[in-house]
């Protein structure tokens, strides 16, 4: 999480098992972890290279 997201924070879930199992509210299904980052100081750039990722989001990094 960046220090200025102030989105909600969500749980991808993937159930391996052979029977469907229903998450009541409630229930502890997760945990965080959040610890302190040092930010490093920052310069400004006009352009960016080309990653193998590009642009895409959410679980494109494998």
């Amino acid at each position: 999480l960046d220090a200025d997201y102030r989105g909600e924070v969500k749980a991808l879930l993937y159930n391996l098992g052979q029977d469907d199992y229903k998450v009541q509210a409630g229930s502890k299904i997760g945990q965080l972890i959040l610890e302190q980052i040092h930010m490093g100081d920052l310069s400004e750039c006009m352009e960016l290279d080309n990653t193998e990722r590009g642009n895409q989001g959410f679980g494109s990094t494998g």
